[in-house]
């Protein structure tokens, strides 16, 4: 990340992570997880649902709650607010990843 921070956009895997981890919500909230009910609910191929169901696994809810959370506050950081030191792109990504991870 830090050796070439211009071709990493944080804004856009920020928006990227966000809307995985938010489907990651909708189907650990869900009562009916059958193929067709989970993709129709997060508005994704059945194809996909595998790769939901696995990853619900790793992250429980509220990890998943606290992750969307690091990422409204990375994002945050990324446009000034909040940012003491000024935190180069590449640190922010290597930290963020660091805790969502964790």
């Amino acid at each position: 990340f830090s050796s070439e921070p211009k071709s990493y956009a944080i804004q856009r895997d920020i928006i990227l992570l966000y809307r995985f981890f938010l489907k990651l919500l909708i189907y650990h909230r869900l009562q009916d997880k059958s193929l067709s009910n989970a993709a129709a609910k997060m508005g994704i191929n059945p194809y996909f649902i595998k790769e939901y169901a696995n990853a619900a696994k790793i992250y429980s809810q509220q990890k998943v709650i606290n992750n969307i959370a690091i990422l409204r506050e990375f994002d945050l950081k990324s446009k000034g607010v909040n940012n003491t030191g000024n935190l180069s792109v590449g640190f922010m990504l290597k930290e963020m990843v660091f805790r969502l991870m964790a």
